[in-house]
Order: C-alpha cells, then sequence, then structure tokens
C-alpha cells in the first residue's frame, strides 16, 4: 500500500513539473481534471492552452467574468476564446456569466474556439460580435447539458452551439447574421433539446442545423426564426421525429413537415397544459441513452408555461429588432430605443428610409427601404427613368444590369451605331429581372451582337431579361450567337420575358442552336410581329441535345401578331414555338419557312396539343407543314383585304387581352390591367399590317452550299466568301463557277473536293492514295472531312494511333459530318453531308490502340468511320480499342448503300449515356456485311438503348434491305441476358445467314434464328474454320477477283482470324488493265493476248497464289497447270 501510494506522488509530483506554469497553482482532481473556482483561475486555465494540449477543466463554483472581459474603466476588453481541441470541459452545473466579446473584424470566435466536449455548463448573459463564423457558446465534438443565455452577432455562419453530437442542450439566447444563421449545430445528431431564442438572418435560418442531414429527435422550438430566404423553422433536416413547434412561429418548411408523423405544430395552450413535456419525457422513458452514451434529462414544466430542464433557470434574452425589408434586408437589433441605420457600399445609390431615422424605437418594427440612385436619368410620373440617347440605355443597363429596380422609358428614337457596330464591338445585353421596359411608341435601330463573349443565362437580344417590354420597334439589328459551342439561344429584342406587347421587330438574328426574332422564352406576346431574318446555323452540335430551332417567337400565348420575316434553321423551323403547347388567335403568316422540318406553331412533338383560333398562313408552292393548324389561303385573299378583314373582326369581337403582370395589386379580373387590341389596316403592299408599324421584311438571301462543303451563308449585299479547306493538297470547286458575287435570289451551291499537287499521300498504280502510317491516316480523315469524301486509300502497314485522353489528343472519325451539314435529332439523315464514299482498303492491316471518349470528342459518337456512302471498306482489323460514347459506338457508324468486308472489331465498347453499342456498324441501311466477326466487350450500366453484338439497323425500319453473312461475335459483357439483353443484329435485319455467337462468353447475347449459337470449343475448331471457308470458297467462285478472305485459327487466343498471306500484298490481287487483255483457255494451255507487256498473278479457285505470269506483247501461252478452276487478270477460267 505504501509502496502505491508513493508511485501515485511520484506520479502526480512528474504531472505538476510538466505542467505550464499558469496551471501549476490549480488544484487537480481525482479524474484528472483542474478545479476552476473564479474568473482569474479561469484565464489561466484559458492561457494554458497556448502552451499544451489535452488539459481537461472543471468548474468548482459558479464565475462571473465581468472582471476580465466587458467594458471596463471605459476600455473595451474582449475575452480571448478558449482554444483546446483535444481537452474536454465539465461545468459540473455551473454558471459563467457575461461573457463579453466585441471585435466586428473578427472571425471564428466564441468563448470556446474549439474543444473537444464541453457538458454541464451554462452560459448566462453573454455577448459576442464578430464578423464570420461567429459561435457564441462553443465549437466541439459533443456537447451535453449544454444552456445558453445571451446575444450572438455577425455576418456569415453564426450559431450558438456547433458540434457533431448534441444532447440535453438548449438555446435561450438572439442570434443576429446574413447567410447561415442557426441556433444549434449537430452534424451527426441531436437529441432531447429545445430552441427558446430567437434567429435571424437574411438567407438560411434554422433553430437546429444538420450538414450532413442526421437525425434529430425530442426537440421543441417556440423562438421566432426570421430570413428572407429558407427559413428552416425548427431544423433543415428531413430526418427529424418527436418534434414540437409553437404555431404562430411556424414556418412554411415547419408546415411541409407537419405532414409527417411525429412532427406536430402546436398551439400555446398545448405547450403550457403540459401536453408537449408530457410527450418529451415519454420519448426519455422509452429511449434513456442516446448513441453518445449521455443520460436523456427529463423535463419540467416551467413557470412560463414551457418546458424546460429542472436545472436550467434561464428566460429567452429580451430583445427588439428593426427588420428592414426592400432595397435593403437585414434586422438590426434596437439598443436604448435607437439603430445605427445601414448605408450602401455601393456609389451608385443610397439607401432611403423617408421619414424613419433610427430613433424612438420601444418594439419590433419593420421598415421599407428603398432605392436613391445616383444617376442622371430623370424619372417621370410614373417612376419610370426616361432613355433619350444611347449612353442613357447604358446607363439603365449598367444599373438593372446589378438587380436594381429601374422600370425604363424611351423619350425618343434611340440609334446604337454609336455604341455598337462591327468596328465599335458588340452591345452587351440588358438583364433587366423583374422590370418594365416601355419603349413609348420610339424605335431602336442598329443594335450589333457577334462573337458575344459574356455568359447570358437565358440568351443573347437586346435584352437578355426583362419581365414586361412593351410598345418598342427594333430596327436594322444584328444579332448573331458567333461560338460554335454556345447553347444560348439568340433572339432579337427579348431573349427572356413574361410578358411582350406592342412590339415590332426587323433585322436579323442568328444562332447556332436556338434562334428567335423576337423571344425566345416569352409567356404571353400581344400586338406584335416579325419582318426580320431568323436562322440556326449549327446543325451538328452533337455535344449538345439542343433543339437547334428557328421561330418567329417563342411564346405559350399568341394574340393578334403576325410575322412576314423569313425563318430558315437546320431542325424545325416554325413561327410561333414553345415547350409544350401553344394558344394562338387572330394571327397570320405571310413570312418563309424552310427546313427539314416546317411547322407553323409549336415544337414537331407538340402540334397536336396546340390551339388556335383565327389563324392564317399564306400557302406557296412546294410549301411542306408537318402542322394543318392554320388556314391556307392564297396570295388573292391577302391582297384583297380578306385576310385584313377577319383579323379586325376579331379585334371587334375580342377587343382587349388581359395583363396580369402590370399593375400592382388587383382583386378580381374587372380590376385588371388590359391590353388593347390593335386593329389591322390594308398595306401598300397588300398584306395587312398595324397602322403604326412601317417596316418591310429584311432583304436577305441564303446561299446554301452542298456537297464537299455544307454551311449556309447569308448576305444582304449580293456578296459572300467562298469557302476554302482546312488543309493544304485539297481545292474546293464551286457549281458553275461561282464566284459569290451578284447574289441576287436564294441560292444553292454545289460543291465538290479535288486535290491538287500538294496533296500529301502518294498515290499506287491502281489509283489508291497509300497510308503508310499515323499522320497519313490522320491526314487522310481531314481530306475526306473537307469533302475529298470519293478518294480510294490503302493501308500499306500496321498502325498504332497511340491516342490519349485528353481534349485535343481524340480520333476525329473518318466521313464526319461537317460543321454545318444535315443531322435532324437522332435519326440518320445523309443527304449532302461529308459521308466517305470511296474504297478503304486495309489491306489486311490493323488499326490498333484507337481511343475515343465522348467527354473531349465534340461528336459524342466513338467510331472509326461516322458516316459512309456507296462506300467499301475491307480488309481491317480494328484492335486493343477503347470507344467510349453518347450516342453510336462501332467500328463504323452509320452505312448506306456500302459494303464492309473483311473486318474484324477486338475492342472495349462504353456506354457512356445513351450509346448504341453494335461492334460492326451502328445503323446499316441496305449494306452487304460480310466474312467479318467481332470479339469485343460492352461496359453499360444504364443499358437504356439497344446494344448489338454485331449490326445495328436504322430506328422505325420494317424490312431493312442489308445482309449480313458469314460471321461471327464474341461480346463479353458486365451485365446478364436476364437483365439487359444483346442483340446480334437489330430487328429490322433479317437477311441474315452463316453468322454465329460464342454463346459460352457471351451470356448476355440473345440468340435466334437464323443466327447459330456454338460453344467456345467448338467456335476454336478446324471443324468451324472450315464451314467458315466453305462459304468463302463459294462466294469467290463466283467473283472476278478474290473478295473474300479465307479463315484460320490465331495461335494466341485460339479464335478463327483471317489467314495471313492468303491474299498477300494488294498489288498482287487482280485489278482490271488499261491495256486491252483477253484470257483464254484451250485444253490444257492458256493464252494471253495483250497489246503490251505486262504480268499477272494466277489464283486458284480457294483464293491462294500459286504464281505470277509475265507476258509478252501479242500472245503469250502458258502450259503446265493442273486440271481445274483458276482466276486470272479478272478472267475465271477452266484447265482441263
Amino acid at each position: 500500500m505504501r509502496n502505491n501510494m508513493k508511485k501515485i506522488t511520484t506520479s502526480l509530483l512528474m504531472m505538476v513539473l510538466a505542467l505550464p506554469s499558469t496551471l501549476s497553482a490549480l488544484e487537480l482532481d481525482k479524474d484528472g481534471y483542474y478545479l476552476i473556482h473564479n474568473a482569474d483561475e479561469l484565464v489561466q486555465y484559458r492561457e494554458a492552452s497556448e502552451k499544451k494540449s489535452g488539459i481537461n477543466g472543471r468548474l468548482a463554483a459558479d464565475i462571473d467574468l465581468s472582471s476580465v472581459c466587458g467594458i471596463i474603466n471605459g476600455d473595451t476588453i474582449n475575452w480571448e476564446p478558449i482554444n483546446f481541441p483535444k481537452s474536454s470541459f465539465d461545468g459540473a452545473n455551473h454558471t459563467i456569466s457575461n461573457f463579453y466579446y466585441n471585435s466586428p473584424d473578427s472571425s471564428n470566435v466564441g468563448f470556446f474556439k474549439e474543444i473537444k466536449q464541453v457538458s454541464n455548463l451554462i452560459l448566462k448573459n453573454a455577448y459576442v460580435k464578430g464578423n464570420k463564423n461567429v459561435i457564441g457558446f462553443a465549437k466541439a465534438k459533443k456537447i451535453d447539458n449544454c444552456h445558453f443565455e445571451g446575444i450572438v452577432e455577425g455576418g456569415d455562419n453564426i450559431s450558438v452551439m456547433t458540434c457533431d453530437t448534441l444532447t440535453n442542450s438548449s438555446n435561450y439566447g438572439c442570434c443576429f447574421g446574413n447567410e447561415n444563421v442557426f441556433g444549434m449545430i449537430a452534424n451527426k445528431y441531436v437529441e432531447n433539446c429545445y430552441n427558446r431564442g430567437n434567429i435571424y438572418g437574411t438567407k438560411k435560418t434554422a433553430a437546429f442545423r444538420s450538414e450532413y442531414l442526421g437525425d434529430q429527435r425530442n426537440l421543441y422550438n417556440v423562438g421566432k426564426i426570421r430570413s428572407d430566404i429558407e427559413e428552416d423553422g425548427i431544423s433543415n433536416s428531413s430526418s427529424i421525429s418527436y418534434c414540437y413547434v409553437l404555431d404562430t412561429f411556424s414556418t412554411s418548411f415547419d408546415r411541409n413537415k407537419n405532414k409527417s408523423e411525429s412532427f406536430y405544430i402546436f398551439p400555446l395552450s398545448k405547450f403550457n397544459d403540459g401536453s408537449v413535456a408530457d410527450s418529451l419525457n415519454k420519448y426519455v422513458t422509452v429511449h434513456p441513452k442516446p448513441d453518445n452514451n449521455c443520460q436523456l434529462l427529463s423535463w419540467g414544466q416551467g413557470k412560463d408555461g414551457f418546458p424546460h430542464f429542472e436545472h436550467v433557470d434561464l428566460q429567452p434574452t429580451e430583445n427588439h429588432v428593426v427588420e428592414f425589408t426592400g432595397a435593403y434586408k437585414g434586422f438590426s437589433r434596437i439598443q436604448n430605443g435607437s439603430i445605427t441605420l445601414p448605408k450602401s457600399t455601393d456609389p451608385m445609390y443610397e439607401y432611403d428610409f423617408e421619414t424613419f431615422d433610427g430613433t424612438g424605437l420601444d418594439k419590433d418594427t419593420i421598415i421599407d427601404v428603398y432605392y436613391s440612385f445616383n444617376t442622371t436619368l430623370k424619372k417621370d410620373t410614373d417612376g419610370f427613368y426616361l432613355i433619350k440617347d444611347a449612353q442613357d440605355l447604358i446607363t439603365y443597363r449598367e444599373f438593372v444590369n446589378k438587380d436594381l429596380p429601374m422600370d425604363g422609358r424611351l423619350a425618343a428614337d434611340i440609334d446604337l451605331s454609336t455604341v455598337c457596330g462591327e468596328k465599335k464591338g458588340s452591345w452587351t445585353p440588358i438583364n433587366a429581372y423583374r422590370q418594365i421596359f416601355d419603349g413609348a411608341g420610339h424605335t431602336i435601330s442598329n443594335l450589333y451582337i457577334s462573337s458575344y463573349g459574356g455568359y447570358s443565362p437565358f440568351g443573347i437580344a437586346l435584352f437578355a431579361e426583362i419581365d414586361v417590354i412593351k410598345n418598342t420597334t427594333l430596327k436594322n439589328a444584328y444579332v448573331k450567337v458567333s461560338d460554335y459551342y454556345s447553347t444560348s439561344p439568340a433572339a432579337g429584342i427579348a431573349a427572356r420575358c413574361e410578358l411582350m406587347y406592342n412590339c415590332h421587330f426587323e433585322g436579323i438574328v442568328i444562332g447556332q442552336n436556338e434562334a428567335s426574332a423576337l423571344t425566345s422564352n416569352c409567356y404571353k406576346i400581344v400586338n406584335c410581329s416579325n419582318y426580320g431574318f431568323c436562322m440556326t446555323e449549327n446543325s451538328n452540335y452533337l455535344d449538345c441535345d439542343c433543339d437547334k430551332n428557328a421561330s418567329g417567337w417563342n411564346a405559350h400565348y399568341v394574340t393578334n401578331c403576325y410575322n412576314r420575316g423569313k425563318i430558315i434553321s437546320n431542325g424545325v423551323s416554325s413561327v410561333c414555338n414553345f415547350g409544350s403547347s401553344i394558344n394562338s388567335a387572330n394571327f397570320y403568316n405571310a413570312g418563309i419557312l424552310k427546313d427539314t422540318i416546317s411547322v407553323l406553331m409549336g415544337k414537331e412533338s407538340s402540334t397536336g396539343r396546340n390551339s388556335v383560333e383565327s389563324c392564317y398562313n399564306l400557302k406557296r408552292k412546294g410549301d411542306i407543314y408537318k402542322d394543318s393548324i392554320a388556314t391556307n389561303l392564297d396570295l388573292s385573299s391577302f391582297t384583297s383585304g380578306a385576310v385584313t378583314d377577319s383579323l379586325n373582326d376579331y379585334v371587334s369581337q375580342n377587343k382587349y387581352e388581359l395583363n396580369f403582370f402590370e399593375g400592382g395589386d388587383w382583386r378580381d379580373i374587372e380590376d385588371m390591367p388590359k391590353i388593347e387590341l390593335l386593329s389591322w389596316v390594308q398595306g401598300d403592299d397588300g398584306f395587312p399590317r398595324f397602322k403604326n408599324v412601317d417596316l418591310k421584311p429584311t432583304n436577305v438571301y441564303i446561299i446554301n452550299f452542298v456537297g464537299a462543303y455544307n454551311a449556309k451563308e447569308i448576305t444582304f449585299d449580293g456578296t459572300v466568301d467562298v469557302p476554302k479547306p482546312d488543309i493544304e493538297g485539297i481545292d474546293y470547286v464551286m457549281e458553275n463557277s461561282f464566284d459569290g458575287k451578284n447574289i441576287t435570289s436564294d441560292t444553292i451551291v454545289r460543291v465538290s473536293a479535288v486535290t491538287n499537287d500538294s496533296f500529301k499521300l502518294a498515290k499506287d498504280s491502281d489509283g489508291f492514295y497509300l497510308i503508310n502510317n499515323k499522320n497519313d491516316l490522320l491526314y487522310f480523315s481531314a481530306a475526306v472531312n473537307n469533302g475529298a469524301t470519293k478518294l480510294n486509300a490503302r493501308m500499306t502497314n500496321d498502325i498504332d494511333l497511340e491516342y490519349e485522353l485528353d481534349d485535343f489528343n481524340n480520333w476525329n472519325p473518318i466521313g464526319s459530318y461537317s460543321t454545318h451539314s444535315t443531322h435532324h435529332g437522332m435519326d440518320e439523315v445523309f443527304t449532302d453531308t461529308t459521308s466517305y464514299e470511296g474504297i478503304f482498303d486495309g489491306a489486311g492491316h490493323s488499326i490498333s490502340n484507337l481511343y475515343i471518349s465522348s467527354n473531349p470528342c465534340n461528336y459524342k459518337i466513338a467510331v472509326l468511320f461516322l458516316s459512309i456512302k456507296n462506300a467499301t471498306v475491307k480488309n481491317l482489323v480494328l484492335k486493343n480499342s477503347y470507344l467510349g460514347s453518347e450516342k453510336e459506338t462501332a467500328l463504323i457508324g452509320h452505312a448506306e448503300n456500302s459494303t464492309i468486308v473483311n473486318c474484324g472489331t477486338e475492342a472495349n465498347f462504353i456506354a457512356i449515356t445513351n450509346s448504341d453499342i453494335a461492334a460492326i456498324c451502328g445503323s446499316a441501311w441496305n449494306c452487304k456485311i460480310e466474312n467479318c466477326y467481332n470479339i469485343g466487350n460492352i461496359m453499360d450500366d444504364r443499358r437504356e438503348y439497344p446494344n448489338y453484338a454485331f449490326v445495328g439497323g436504322v430506328k422505325g425500319a420494317k424490312e431493312n434491305p442489308t445482309i449480313v453473312q458469314n460471321g461471327y461475335s464474341i461480346m463479353t459483357s458486365n451485365n446478364t441476358k436476364e437483365e439487359y439483353p444483346i442483340l446480334f443484329c437489330s430487328e429490322d435485319i433479317v437477311n441474315i445467314s452463316h453468322c454465329y455467337v460464342d454463346i459460352d462468353s457471351s451470356p448476355a447475347v440473345v440468340v435466334k434464328a437464323p443466327v447459330i449459337g456454338i460453344s467456345d470449343k467448338e467456335l476454336k475448331s478446324e471443324k468451324f474454320v472450315n464451314k467458315l471457308n466453305q462459304w468463302v470458297d463459294s462466294m469467290n467462285a463466283a467473283q472476278s477477283e478474290i473478295v473474300y478472305y479465307k479463315w484460320e485459327i490465331d495461335s494466341n487466343d485460339g479464335y478463327p482470324k483471317f489467314k495471313k498471306g492468303d491474299v498477300t500484298d494488294a498489288n498482287d490481287k487482280i485489278q482490271s488493265t488499261q491495256n486491252e487483255l483477253t484470257i483464254y483457255a484451250v485444253g490444257k494451255d492458256l493464252y494471253i493476248q495483250s497489246s503490251e507487256k505486262g504480268h499477272a498473278t494466277i489464283f486458284d479457285i480457294s483464293g491462294k497464289s500459286i504464281g505470277s505470269i509475265i507476258y509478252d506483247e501479242g500472245l503469250t501461252t502458258v502450259s503446265g497447270l493442273s486440271s481445274g478452276v483458276y482466276l486470272i487478270g479478272g478472267t475465271k477460267i477452266i484447265i482441263r
């Protein structure tokens, strides 16, 4: 015993010697906690945190801090936060009062800046004010049985307590801040706690907060939770139960939670009669110990009628606040009957409080704050700021683009040529969210936007966004979204608005994916007209699923409007377009719509849901509309005034449209402001118009380049630049020697591409361009994609592409659609694209390490050839490749009227989103796909789209004439047949014969006749190879040359592959010759009659080369051949 006492004494002595000098005077209890009796000892304990970690403290008495912090002898003395991240602090149910910290520029402050655990402590009459991350009580891992009363003030991220787990605790204090103001934050869970304090913030407030949406149980809130944005009420968590809220302080967030079980919004009586206390205690009885092993405290009924813990004798911090709304939003705490008025930090405006001066306050008060703008713009009696010139409009834009409320009104016509233009630069769109702009019948002319470099979420126009625009004419405008990759819509007057009326447009609007003359997104337009030209350029930005539509306007409700403009697109052309449906009345179209798909109103998919009344269309010869929603009339109906009369009849009967976007508060429909429908007059050109509209259709001609180069160019001066290829070695030849001058009408110009002396690839004797290496293949691809689509090419070596994944080093498929070619949606459209149309002969070689990922690949298609038409791809194997795509994934993407023969794929096919995977060809129509194989693997985790082990067809087709013969497929997959089956070919392809699937290695592939399933062992057998070769022999026997490769077992993996050396170098193949050559046999002798010397290769019936003959000019005799059938010089001969 004595020895043990000696050891303990020695241990304690060593601990004391190791202590910082500030702690050496403090008493150490049996638990190893330092006992703190007064404010000085608490200061000593705090100062030790700077020298040593892991020091636990415990109160031995209540402590009043007024002697060490606060206003002392006229000086402000701030408490320095305790910072013991690895220590615990036990208040032993004592109280610390008069904690004081006031430093508005400081952040990360509180009584405890950071501590491991704090428990059994009451903090009373506290005051803490900082900048950001202000915590009144503590930031800790664990807080239990802690209670706060006082004031916490700051900017963002304000709270009383922040911890991982919180139990048995309460807040009676008041919190003030901006964003993220909370009473108690418990990231993992909170249990058996309550809030009596008021929480004020501008955005995101709650009594309890969980960053990880942890469990929150057995809580109540009777404090005010106030915020302009996101008043979460008692909590932000959806995992909340056994919780109670006082109805007078409940928020909409609380009321939504009230629909779930064990969440209650009660009146005051339920709290005062003890019902809530009983429910809280019932939970404690059933759940005595939470996950943090703290005993849950029982509840008593307080004298003020609210539940509390028996040892907690606190009252909510008394406070009154001023709530500011309008130009300034926030809360100020009233002190001594007054507040300091907030001041603007923006030089563009001051705050206007009218008569309020911040004094004489004795209760909660709401004050409206107004802007007082520092501007030269004058305000009229309606409160609109008057705009008299271009500079005034820029001034107006500067204010509203900062989201400042300023309604504008034109006081004169405005010419924007002084501030924007081809030499001055582009106009920056106006973002006038929730504002009204009144043109007052004036005209804005010469708007210019091109190559706009800024970001506008709603689109590019004079106004990117405006709530209401009215009585405005925009004339001689030019708006072009030049960025090829831009998804921003282009519009003339307003990209987005709620209401547009009495507005008119004349000019040019060009978008990449969406363009609208008046507006690209509007709820309602009335009394509007378009005389402008509208076009979408980009048909092939396949990295975007935009609709590529052009329209006069994009609006849901359309009344008393008309279109005289020309609308051209590469998607859907329409006068009026909207996402779901259109309600149109008293409308006419005399403009021109041109596209693959044209509709008068709505999207192609919405025409059946549209509603129209009194709508008319000028029917031109050759017009084809997807909808017949309007009455089609000939020109005489317009020029005679019949249409004008009909339009006016509607105006006489209906008189006005309701305007529920202006006019402030209105109780019923009779009080709602109204838009008077404009009457119609017969124009000098024979078409109806509004009396005050003096515009003519924009005179623009379209030059549609097709063929080797595909693009739509426009001209309003009769000239365009003649296109040039992007690479050296190619020239464009224009049909009819088109030179881009003297254009007086819409014109189609066919372009052909020819090689010149700078072309980098050499030719062989057959006229095939020779591809020797990777750079040659890249150059060939660029030449084809620049329009030289009919080049024949032959590989002379195996090629390793060695591509890696990055934004610039990704394969650009051969036969890619040109920048402005036709590709409508997911449909295969082969008209005027740069589809490859030649012969590509791999000559028995392979291309390996092709790496395509659609992330940096603009086409979203992982293929070697994107599109082929009337082409042949033969004698080629794709090896060791990775094809990851968001659309088609295959050796060849699309093929029409083409032949694919002697080709193989050995690749990984990766479905990224909505991929269609097919090993050989993704979409084939009227093709021959013969003597091919696939050894591949599909990785597809979403499988919403079909995958094919061999060939895909055309969606919606029933009888695809494509022929698939003599091939096999091994397609492993990360999915099973039961989950996501893979088809051999798409079901529209029915001409399939001599095709096989390895059922052992391809369990997810559906095998049904005429496809034959065989085992892996059978596939690797000589018997199966002979079966493939029998088909080859029979087919080659009917050819004038060796077309089909024979098969043999590959020594590396044991699968059938093309026989090496069976058909040798391309120059040994039978080709037609330019001289006159006659070959015939008599008996056992072969005779060659030729006009010049030459040589030829003799093949046996199996396609094997058996020798070469050199023949002279004249007649040459060849003897010694065995009896049989031979092929030579394109002729089949029989030696008997």
